[in-house]
């Protein structure tokens, strides 16, 4: 579980973050939605310890992250997956090389034979077996993704956090990411964070979906009322593009 407990942020005395709260459950998909500026990649990069908030409180289970020193943030970051928006790869390390890195930073004391084996263990998990050798160049957009996605879990993280997972991805590739995204976070108990623009997203694996507006949280809840939300500014999200205006219209 992550807590986030009215956390602001300025920026040059603009206001970006105004006391956001809310609660990702673990076991969960939680979304982060809105518009370019609402706040979003700042919440997500506050709640990973890459910005500094100036006030409010960021708890991993109870734990204030937020008022922890460099030093002892560090027990928790061991315990963080993060999925980056362009997956992020090393262009000169090879599939299996790039899912190694964490654990070459963090579990020094693991042998060669056994990183080699929890590599394999997440290629297996992402649907990518024996492709260690490969270099990103030759994996697919959508592949890459999973790879990426092997190396956010690496780690055996408590908490995954996922920035634009189906970024550049068509549509039925975003299915699949999602799927996956999913599906590893039923089964390894992880608090799961999504920041994303995509409503295929949202409503297919949107358990707790967070809309944020001009730097507050204007709406909560979850994929079966985000449709029939009543908020002003979220319907103007959501339905942004005249095709979901008039399909929302046909109902």
């Amino acid at each position: 579980m992550i807590q986030l407990k009215d956390i602001k942020k300025a920026f040059d005395s603009k206001a970006i973050l105004k006391g956001i709260s809310s609660t990702f459950e673990s076991g969960n998909c939680n979304l982060l939605i809105g518009q370019s500026g609402a706040g979003k990649t700042v919440t997500i990069k506050s709640m990973v310890g890459l910005i500094d908030i100036d006030s409010g409180d960021i708890l991993y289970d109870g734990r204030n992250f937020s008022a922890m020193s460099f030093s002892e943030r560090q027990a928790i970051r061991r315990e963080i997956g993060m999925l980056f928006q362009h997956s992020a790869l090393f262009d000169s390390y090879s599939v299996e090389e790039n899912i190694k890195f964490p654990l070459d930073m963090f579990h020094k004391e693991m042998s060669a034979a056994e990183k080699k084996d929890r590599v394999d263990f997440c290629l297996e998990k992402v649907n990518l077996p024996g492709v260690n050798k490969k270099m990103p160049s030759e994996l697919s957009g959508g592949m890459q993704k999973r790879v990426g996605i092997a190396r956010a879990i690496v780690n055996n993280p408590k908490y995954l956090f996922c920035d634009e997972p189906n970024s550049g991805l068509d549509p039925k590739t975003s299915i699949v990411i999602d799927e996956l995204i999913y599906s590893l976070t039923k089964e390894f108990k992880t608090t799961t964070i999504i920041n994303t623009h995509d409503m295929n997203s949202v409503m297919g694996i949107g358990e707790h979906v967070v809309y944020l507006h001009d730097g507050k949280k204007h709406w909560e809840g979850n994929k079966d009322q985000v449709i029939h939300s009543g908020n002003k500014a979220l319907d103007e999200f959501i339905f942004a593009s005249k095709f979901l205006q008039n399909l929302k219209k046909g109902n």
